[in-house]
């Protein structure tokens, strides 16, 4: 089990940027869901390994972590796009 701080996973601001922040190379699809990897946390500092995290799809559920990355994507698209 992994926890995370909101710091590992998005920016303050739209103009922050960290090695810490995930990319979208991070995000894999996969037949389950989507797995987050996970270089530098704050007791992984040097990249010694990868945290696999599996955001599974949950179908059909208010609560899917899937369908909330790609709410949370569109609208960082569409903040970008105006």
């Amino acid at each position: 089990m992994a926890f995370l701080c909101k710091s590992n996973l998005v920016a303050d601001s739209p103009s922050v940027t960290s090695d810490k922040l995930p990319c979208r190379c991070d995000f894999v699809i996969a037949p389950e869901g989507v797995i987050l990897q996970i270089c530098t946390t704050k007791t992984i500092q040097f990249k010694q390994c990868i945290l696999a995290i599996l955001l599974p799809l949950i179908v059909s559920s208010p609560l899917c972590p899937v369908s909330a990355l790609i709410v949370s994507i569109t609208k960082c698209l569409n903040l970008i796009g105006s």
